[in-house]
């Protein structure tokens, strides 16, 4: 009677040990997955690149090209009348 009991003991702590060692190693297991998939994301997060930036930058290019394009107009101008004026004289 009293082995029985002593080896229903140990079987206890057995398995109780068992199971600690097996949620450990489940724990372990899921904070790795979950540092995977962090450092995952951070990565997306870095090569995101949504369309509506890209369509900013072609909207401020082109509101550039045409600032550009009325400088050069009226530098032209100024140009022209300056020859007028050279040719009046």
């Amino acid at each position: 009677m009293v082995e029985e009991r002593l080896n229903e003991m140990e079987d206890k702590t057995t398995k109780k040990d068992a199971f600690i060692k097996a949620n450990g190693l489940l724990k372990e297991e899921k904070a790795a997955n979950k540092e995977k998939q962090a450092q995952a994301d951070a990565l997306d997060r870095i090569n995101y690149f949504p369309f509506t930036h890209g369509d900013m930058i072609e909207k401020q290019r082109g509101a550039l090209q045409e600032l550009q394009k009325h400088e050069q107009l009226n530098d032209l101008k100024e140009r022209r009348q300056a020859v007028d004026e050279r040719k009046r004289m």
